[in-house]
C-alpha cells in the first residue's frame, strides 16, 4: 500500500451526483496482467446559506420593505463570486408577496460552457409593518385609496341585517 496525494479538478457547472473519474488510479490488483482499477469520486452537493439552485438556475429569497415594494428601491445583491449587482425596483412596478424577478445571465455556469451561465430568480418577501400609527391611518388610507383596486370600504353604510362584531385586540 502507497499513500498518494490526488489532485481531482471540479468543473464550472458540475452538480450535486456528478462523477469526476481517475482512470488506472484504484491501486495494483497484485495479479499480472490485471490493469489498475479507476478511482471515482462523486461530488456531494451543500447547501448554501442564501441561494437554492435549480439545475443552472439559482434562487434567492430577498425580503424587502412594504414601501420599498409599493414606491421603488434599489436592492443590492452579492452573488456567489462576491460580486454586488443592484437590482433596481421602478417606482410604479408593485412588488407582490412571493412574486419573482429574473436577472438573466447570473445563475451557475453550465457544464462544458462556463461562459454559459442560468438564470438568477429573486422571489421577494414583503414585509408588513406590524402595527400603523393611529395619526398616520386617515392619511395613508387617503393615499393608498387613489390607488386603482384600493377603494376603502372604511365607513360605508352596512346592510340592515349586518351584524356587528368585536375588533380583535
Amino acid at each position: 500500500p502507497e499513500k498518494k496525494v490526488m489532485e481531482v479538478q471540479i468543473d464550472k457547472g458540475m452538480k450535486h451526483g456528478d462523477r469526476v473519474v481517475l482512470r488506472g488510479e484504484a491501486g495494483f490488483s497484485g495479479e499480472p496482467g490485471v490493469p489498475s482499477g479507476d478511482l471515482v469520486f462523486v461530488l456531494e452537493s451543500k447547501e448554501h446559506d442564501t441561494y437554492q439552485r435549480a439545475k443552472a438556475d439559482l434562487i434567492l429569497a430577498q425580503s424587502v420593505p412594504l414601501v420599498d415594494a409599493l414606491c421603488g428601491a434599489q436592492i443590492k445583491i452579492q452573488t456567489l463570486d462576491k460580486r454586488t449587482l443592484v437590482v433596481q425596483l421602478n417606482p410604479g412596478e408593485v412588488i407582490k408577496p412571493g412574486s419573482f424577478h429574473c436577472v438573466q445571465g447570473e445563475g451557475m455556469p453550465v457544464r462544458g460552457n462556463p461562459f454559459l451561465k442560468g438564470n438568477m430568480y429573486i422571489k421577494f418577501d414583503v414585509v408588513f409593518p406590524n402595527k400603523v400609527p393611529s395619526e398616520l391611518a386617515e392619511p395613508l388610507r387617503g393615499l393608498m385609496g387613489g390607488l386603482p383596486g384600493q377603494r376603502s370600504t372604511f365607513g360605508q353604510a352596512a346592510p340592515s341585517d349586518a351584524i356587528e362584531v368585536g375588533t380583535r385586540p
